[in-house]
C-alpha cells in the first residue's frame, strides 16, 4: 500500500493532480484504511505507470530553445 506521498513520488504527479485525477477517473482510487486513512494499491499505481508513455532521455519532453550563446537547453 502507498501512501500520497508514495504515489507523488513515483508517479511525479502533484497531491492535487492526483486526487483531481481520481475524480476524473483517469487514476486508480485510494482505499480507506482507517477514519480519514488513505493509501493505494502498488499494483494499480504500477499498473497506471506502465500505461503512461516512456519519457524520453534529456530534455525531450521539454521544447528545446536556442540559449544566448547556441547551446540548446531545456525551457
Amino acid at each position: 500500500m502507498l501512501r500520497i506521498d508514495d504515489v507523488c513520488f513515483f508517479t511525479g504527479l502533484g497531491r492535487s493532480t492526483v486526487y483531481a485525477k481520481v475524480k476524473a477517473g483517469d487514476f486508480p482510487g485510494p482505499v480507506q484504511l482507517h477514519g480519514a486513512c488513505v493509501a493505494w494499491r502498488e499494483t494499480e499505481v504500477d499498473a497506471w505507470i506502465a500505461t503512461r508513455p516512456a519519457a524520453q532521455p534529456g530534455c525531450a519532453a521539454r521544447k528545446p530553445v536556442r540559449a544566448a550563446a547556441g547551446a540548446r537547453t531545456c525551457m
